[in-house]
């Protein structure tokens, strides 16, 4: 309805001890790690700023690197963007997600 091609999260709820923008970062983590890719305009949400009980909605999802699109049609949500990219990584990498590449966000 929005005319943008990408995965929308539609419910995110943190009841528990862990930072929401680190739950935020691993969801998108097993997101690429299962090799799903996303329409040109990359992960988008939307955040009711009436119903969030903060001076800055969206907050968890700026902290993991979103950034604010716009608005929605009827102006009462917040619209939150990521764009992703897959970068294979390097042969040399020893790390323990060798080879299965990273995701940085544009």
């Amino acid at each position: 309805m929005n005319g943008l091609d990408g995965w929308t999260c539609t419910i995110f709820r943190n009841e528990g001890p862990v930072r929401s923008s680190d739950l935020i970062l691993d969801a998108e983590l097993v997101f690429a790690e299962e090799g799903r890719t996303v329409g040109p305009d990359g992960l988008i949400t939307y955040v009711w700023d009436a119903k969030v009980r903060s001076v800055n909605p969206g907050a968890c999802f700026k902290f993991a690197g979103w950034r604010r699109a716009g608005r929605s049609a009827d102006g009462r949500k917040t619209l939150l963007q990521k764009r992703l990219i897959h970068i294979p990584s390097p042969v040399v990498d020893k790390s323990p997600l060798a080879g299965r590449g990273r995701v940085v966000a544009t």
